[in-house]
């Protein structure tokens, strides 16, 4: 609430009552003066410490007291404000407002084509900061191949990268290798941004990213979903009962084992799986390599046997022998359950389809199975902006990301299903594509697991690819080329190996 006092003349003052929209975050003032509506916009950069612009003075005296005075009629005094933890979000507190570009690279270009970029970010970004001009780009992709063929490439041919977006799986790839990591934990600091606005595990995933005590790299933005999609006419075709919320790996086994169906010339499959990520971001928290030795984990933790066996047994049965070894990776079960209709369960930790993955079919989203006893889902796998080291505007830039992770632009973000907010907000969460038809209806909050499992070390030679290895190992056994503990040796060596390739050795 604020009291405006009108120098009417210099004879008298009045005082009225103006109330500020969403409490000390936005800068529109509405009332009413002599008897009719009162609106009062302020600029944003108004409310900064001793900065004038256009005639109009802002003073902070305290954090609950703040005086504005224009030409001389006007004057403004707060009497009571909202406290707030941390810093706050979405607002530039820098002054240098010199116009320059922004670029983005992505380590996913067909995620985050141009159209897709300019609809999610530039648009907000350039009425939030009209004096930055953003654009994305990527290595070379089918609609751009004119472009260089690899980040390295890119970095070579003398183009600068001032953010990098990319997953927590492919950041040592993109950032880490090329050296353009940059630690922002100074703006942190120096702009009281507020890191519990995040889950715990995700905020503890961003810091062993830059390793123990190095600060942090990058800020998410968004998740990937972690949830288990269905196909609702498998399950009505054959009288069985919908998956629910809340599931463990063995009623998910147990449903699997009932859908196995053929009819016809059609084999109907009851599951697929992406063990590449789901070993990457497997929920017991066992990392692929050691943080200490670098070494593979896949030959010395034990519970890598376990895990690989505890999925092999979902494809035991007959109707999976008609399939090759081909048609077992991640593409073609993901083509299974989206294009051919032919897969009724499909748990996944990375991609969010939509209607138009799902060409037409009815479909509905469970939260993603647990182990019994716990209530655990995966690791998180957030989307991440790494500033980087080479960026000349690098303070500029943390407020773009400020704004980008902040409750204004996540909210708006989320009604229109543009992707997952990183936030534990329930509100933002459960704001999740209601503008969108498709999500109409849906269980959205199941692309949040009840909680995340703790993450595991992502450092610079520790990335996504190496769940490939646990793919191919699980491959091995599943088509018999050897037992479980052969297999887990024989990708534990190539992983090593491929280590003192990366080092150099």
């Amino acid at each position: 609430m604020i009291v405006l006092r009108y120098d009417r003349n210099s004879c008298c003052y009045d005082q009225y009552i103006f109330y500020r929209f969403r409490c000390m975050k936005y800068t529109t003032f509405q009332g009413k003066l002599y008897g009719g509506p009162y609106r009062l916009t302020i600029p944003d950069e108004l409310f900064q410490n001793h900065y004038t612009r256009k005639g109009v003075c802002v003073r902070m005296n305290n954090k609950t007291r703040m005086s504005l005075v224009g030409t001389g009629l006007i004057a403004l005094m707060v009497v009571s404000a909202c406290s707030k933890e941390g810093g706050s979000e979405g607002s530039s507190k820098t002054e240098d407002k010199t116009p320059f570009e922004l670029i983005f690279y992505t380590s996913d270009p067909a995620g985050w084509a141009q159209d897709k970029f300019d609809l999610v970010f530039k648009e907000a970004l350039k009425q939030k900061f009209p004096w930055i001009t953003v654009k994305i780009t990527s290595s070379k992709t089918t609609e751009n191949p004119e472009l260089p063929a690899s980040v390295e490439e890119y970095l070579a041919s003398g183009e600068r990268i001032d953010v990098v977006l990319a997953s927590a799986g492919t950041a040592y790839e993109y950032v880490m290798k090329n050296q353009l990591q940059l630690d922002i934990s100074p703006y942190i600091k120096k702009y009281e941004y507020n890191m519990n606005r995040f889950p715990d595990a995700i905020v503890k995933q961003a810091e062993s990213m830059a390793g123990s005590g190095k600060g942090i790299m990058g800020l998410p933005f968004a998740v990937a979903p972690q949830a288990l999609y269905y196909n609702v006419d498998i399950f009505d075709k054959f009288g069985v009962s919908y998956p629910k919320d809340g599931m463990t790996w063995d009623d998910v086994y147990q449903l699997s084992k009932r859908l196995n169906r053929k009819e016809g010339e059609t084999q109907y499959f009851g599951f697929g799986f992406n063990a590449l990520h789901e070993s990457f971001l497997n929920q017991w928290s066992m990392p692929l390599l050691d943080q200490t030795t670098v070494k593979s984990t896949l030959d010395t933790n034990p519970r890598w046997t376990d895990w690989i066996n505890y999925f092999v047994r979902f494809y035991s049965d007959p109707a999976y022998a008609t399939l090759k070894r081909s048609e077992l990776s991640w593409t073609a079960e993901v083509k299974r359950f989206t294009h051919d209709h032919t897969s009724a369960m499909l748990p996944t930790v990375t991609s969010l389809y939509t209607d138009i993955d799902l060409q037409g079919m009815k479909w509905g989203v469970v939260s993603h199975p647990v182990f019994a006893g716990t209530d655990l889902g995966p690791q998180p796998y957030p989307q991440y902006l790494f500033i980087t080291s080479m960026n000349k505007h690098a303070e500029d830039t943390f407020q773009v990301l400020n704004y980008l992770t902040s409750e204004e632009f996540q909210m708006q973000a989320s009604q229109k299903g543009h992707f997952l907010t990183s936030l534990k907000d329930p509100k933002i969460r459960a704001a999740f594509g209601q503008n969108e038809p498709q999500f109409q209806g849906k269980n959205v909050q199941a692309f949040w697991p009840k909680n995340y499992a703790d993450a595991t070390w992502i450092g610079d030679l520790n990335g996504s690819g190496w769940g490939a290895r646990v793919s191919s190992a699980m491959l091995d056994v599943i088509f018999n080329v050897s037992d479980t503990n052969t297999a887990l040796r024989k990708w534990a060596e190539e992983m090593n190996q491929r280590v003192l390739t990366l080092q150099g050795k």
